[in-house]
C-alpha cells in the first residue's frame, strides 16, 4: 500500500467517525444519558489512533441505537451472550471499569 492510499484511508476513517459522532449526538442526546461517556470511549479508544483511526463497522452503525434503546445505564439489561459488535462490548467494559 502507497502512503498516499493510507493517508486516504486514514481521512476516509476519520470522517466517517465524525459523521458517525454528529449522527448519534442528533438521535440520542435526549434519549439516551450514557451518551457523553459514549462519545468519550469513541474519542479515547476507537478515533483517537495515531496508527490508524478505525472506522466505525455496519453493525455498530445498526446496532447502537438498540443497545441505547434496550440496556440500562448500569448495564444490568446487557447480556454478553448476545451478538453486540465488539466496540460495544469494549464499551460495555469501559463503563464498568
Amino acid at each position: 500500500m502507497l502512503p498516499a492510499d493510507r493517508l486516504q484511508q486514514r481521512e476516509a476513517a476519520a470522517d466517517q467517525a465524525a459523521v458517525a459522532a454528529r449522527v448519534w449526538e442528533l438521535l440520542l442526546a435526549k434519549r439516551w444519558s450514557l451518551l457523553p461517556r459514549w462519545q468519550a470511549f469513541l474519542k479515547e479508544h476507537h478515533l483517537d489512533n495515531e496508527q490508524q483511526p478505525r472506522p466505525i463497522s455496519r453493525d455498530t452503525w445498526a446496532l447502537l441505537l438498540e443497545f441505547a434503546t434496550n440496556v440500562n445505564a448500569d448495564m444490568t439489561r446487557y447480556d454478553p451472550l448476545e451478538a453486540w459488535p465488539v466496540l460495544i462490548d469494549d464499551f460495555v467494559d469501559f463503563v464498568n471499569a
